[in-house]
C-alpha cells in the first residue's frame, strides 16, 4: 500500500485536472476510491515487483481516465498476477507474519483459504515434495504470543528447519505455495463447484523466474510434470523463464504422451538483439515455437541450447582421438 498510495493520489489529481465534465469528475473520484478500497484490502499480499508497478503506474495516465473499464481491467491484472523470483526464501530460523518477503506473503495467502481448500493445497505441496524426493511434508509451527512462525520440512519423521535445508528445497517450496495460493477460485480448483468452464480472463497468471535454479538435471525435467499438474489442478497460467533444456525436453515428451496438449503450451525463444541472424532478418528476435502432438518442435532452437552438450561431447571425442594418436 505504501507503493500504491502516491499513485492513487496522482490518479485523483489527474482526474480533477483532466475531467472538466462533472459526471466524468464524479466517476473518476468514484473509481479512484474503489481502487483505494480494494488495494487497502489486498495490498499486504501484493508482490511489489516491476511488473506490477508498471501496471499500477498505467492507472494514472490521462488516456486511462476516459476509460474506467480499463482501470478495472488493470486492477484485476495486478491482483491476478504473481511473480516468483530466483531468490525465494530468506535463510531465517524464525519468520514474522508482518514480513513482506515473497515466501511469507505466499504462505499468508494460503493460510487465508477455507479449511478444506487449505487441506487440499497441503496435500498437493506434500505430494510434490515427495515426488522430488525432498521431504515427506511441509510443516509450520506458530507462536501466538509473538506472531512468528517456524517453517519445517519433515523427512523420515525428522523436522528440519528451512534455514538448514539446501537451496533446491528453498527454491522449490515457493513454487508449490504459489500454485496453491494463487489459483482461480477455491471451489473450482478442487472440484467442489459445478464443472463449468472458467473464462480465460479469470485465470490467474504466475511468472516463474528460472525455476530450475539449484536443481539437479533430473529434477529440472520433473518441473515439467509439476507445471502440467499445477495448471490442471489450479487453473492457473504459467509464464516460465528458463534456460533448462531438460524442462523443455520433458514438456515435449509429456505432449507426445498426451499428458499435455499442444495448445496448452508455447515457447518463445529470445535471441540477442545484435545476433547476426536477427540483424540479417533470418529470424525474429523473439521466435514463437510450438510443440505438436508428437512432441516435435515446429522450429529449431538457436545454436548453443540443445546442441551445446553434443558439440562439447564431439569436441572432447576428437581431442581424445588426437591425443591417443
Amino acid at each position: 500500500y505504501t507503493l500504491i498510495k502516491p499513485l492513487l493520489e496522482e490518479l485523483y489529481n489527474q482526474a480533477i485536472i483532466f475531467s472538466k465534465d462533472d459526471k466524468k469528475l464524479n466517476l473518476a473520484i468514484e473509481e479512484t476510491n474503489k481502487v483505494q478500497e480494494i488495494s487497502t484490502q489486498t495490498g499486504h499480499y501484493f508482490n511489489f515487483l516491476d511488473y506490477k508497478k508498471s501496471l499500477i503506474e498505467r492507472l494514472i495516465t490521462c488516456t486511462i481516465l476516459y476509460n474506467f473499464v480499463w482501470i478495472n481491467y488493470l486492477l484485476n491484472e495486478i491482483i491476478k498476477t504473481d511473480t516468483i523470483s530466483t531468490t525465494r526464501i530468506p535463510r531465517k530460523r524464525v519468520f514474522s507474519l508482518s514480513d513482506t518477503s515473497e515466501f511469507v506473503t505466499l504462505f499468508k495467502t494460503l493460510e487465508c483459504k477455507e479449511i478444506r481448500v487449505k487441506e487440499k493445497a497441503y496435500e498437493f505441496i506434500n505430494k510434490w515434495l515427495q515426488n522430488f524426493e525432498i521431504a515427506d511434508s511441509f510443516k509450520v509451527i506458530f507462536d501466538k504470543d509473538t506472531n512468528n512462525f517456524k517453517a519445517y520440512i519433515v523427512k523420515n519423521s525428522e523436522e528440519i528447519l528451512l534455514a538448514d535445508c539446501g537451496y533446491g528445497t528453498i527454491q522449490l517450496l515457493p513454487l508449490l505455495l504459489s500454485f496453491t495460493s494463487k489459483h482461480s477460485g477455491s471451489e473450482k480448483a478442487f472440484g467442489y463447484a459445478p464443472d463449468e468452464e472458467l473464462h480465460e480472463d479469470s485465470i490467474p497468471t504466475i511468472i516463474l523466474e528460472e525455476p530450475e535454479a539449484n536443481l539437479h538435471p533430473a529434477l529440472q525435467s520433473k518441473l515439467a510434470d509439476l507445471f502440467v499438474d499445477a495448471v490442471n489442478t489450479f487453473n492457473v497460467q504459467l509464464i516460465v523463464e528458463t534456460h533448462s533444456e531438460y524442462l523443455i525436453r520433458k514438456l515435449q515428451y509429456l505432449t507426445a504422451k498426451g499428458i499435455a496438449k499442444p495448445k496448452d503450451s508455447v515457447i518463445h525463444y529470445f535471441y540477442p538483439p545484435n545476433h547476426p541472424a536477427v540483424l540479417s532478418g533470418e529470424v525474429q528476435q523473439v521466435e514463437k515455437i510450438e510443440i505438436d502432438e508428437f512432441g516435435r518442435l515446429n522450429k529449431e532452437f538457436g545454436k548453443g541450447f540443445f546442441d551445446e552438450a553434443d558439440n562439447i561431447a564431439m569436441d572432447l571425442f576428437l581431442l581424445q582421438q588426437s591425443q591417443s594418436n
